[in-house]
This record gives structure tokens, C-alpha cells and sequence, in this order.
């Protein structure tokens, strides 16, 4: 009996051994990177309805009350508030800036830019991408003076400034940053 129990044990062994191989010399040569694809989640975007954010983005930034000062209605008190006093004693906080530079660089300008490299041989997409891109960087240098134009965008952070007297002459066929 003890014989018949050992060898019966072995056994069990030795095909438990076998199916384990077996399950892992076929797990190996399947892609199991393919599950992980959550179609749900695209990695990319259609250019339309990137452009149209990225220029209601845009927009909103150059036009919204904290690009075009209309919150200095606080500074004459037509208005008061409550939460974020700063405003009411004349003061803009600095964050209220650093947004609005921020938004338009890794907002709309990186959207644009986008645009432009995913569709360069399509001018009904990448032609009205580039202007706008054009106008958003029009009014950044309009408002600060020299900044980030001939190495925006890239992936290779910090950028240094560009002078705003070059900027027109540096746009490319193939969008804002010359190679």
C-alpha cells in the first residue's frame, strides 16, 4: 500500500509538473500586451473634434475675463468677493497668470500641434491647425514679451525664449517649429 501511495503520489507529481510547462511554454508565445488595449480609452484623437477643443480652449483663454482684465471691476468694488480676496485689494494672484500662460501651451497650442503632425498631407485640417496656432502664439508674445516659439512644443523640456521680431518667420510648411 505505502508502494502504490508513493507511486500514485509521483505520478501526480510529475503530470502536475508537465501541465505547468506546458501552460507557461504556451502562455509565452501569446501577446498579452493585447489585453491591456482598453477601447474605451483611445490613444489618440480624430483631428475635428481636437481642433474644435483646442480652439474653444483657446478662445476662452485669450478672451475669458482673466486675459482681458474684465475681473478689474473688483479693483473699482462694482463687485466683491468672498472665497479669493486677493482680487478685491488689487492684487491678481500670481496662479491666475501662471494658469493662463500654462493653459495655452499644454492646451490648445499642444492640441494644434497635434493636428499639424497627424495630418500633414490633409491642408482642410492641418491649414486652419496652423493658423490658429499662429494666432494663439500672436497673442502669447503679445502679451509676455519673448517666449518659448522655436523649440515649443518638443518633446525635450525647457525651451528657451524666442525673439518675438522672428516668430513670424519661423512658421514651416510643417507646423510651428522649424527642424
Amino acid at each position: 500500500m505505502i508502494a502504490h501511495n508513493g507511486y500514485s503520489y509521483m505520478r501526480k507529481l510529475s503530470v502536475s509538473a508537465a501541465a505547468l510547462v506546458l501552460v507557461t511554454a504556451v502562455a509565452c508565445k501569446t501577446d498579452l500586451t493585447a489585453l491591456n488595449q482598453n477601447p474605451n480609452s483611445p490613444t489618440t484623437a480624430p483631428a475635428g473634434p481636437l481642433f474644435t477643443s483646442a480652439t474653444r480652449s483657446a478662445v476662452q483663454n485669450i478672451q475669458g475675463s482673466g486675459a482681458t482684465l474684465s475681473m478689474t471691476e473688483l479693483f473699482a468694488q462694482h463687485i466683491a468677493e468672498i472665497q479669493y480676496i486677493e482680487e478685491d485689494r488689487g492684487a491678481i494672484r500670481p496662479t491666475t497668470l501662471d494658469a493662463l500662460f500654462s493653459n495655452l501651451y499644454s492646451g490648445a497650442l499642444e492640441d494644434y500641434q497635434k493636428i499639424i503632425l497627424g495630418a500633414p498631407s490633409a491642408p482642410a485640417t492641418s491649414g486652419p491647425a496652423t493658423v490658429m496656432q499662429q494666432w494663439v502664439f500672436q497673442n502669447v508674445a503679445d502679451w509676455w514679451g519673448d517666449v518659448p516659439y522655436s523649440e515649443a512644443l518638443r518633446e525635450t523640456p525647457p525651451p528657451s525664449t524666442s525673439s518675438r521680431r522672428t516668430m513670424p518667420r519661423r512658421t514651416s510648411t510643417t507646423g510651428c517649429c522649424p527642424s
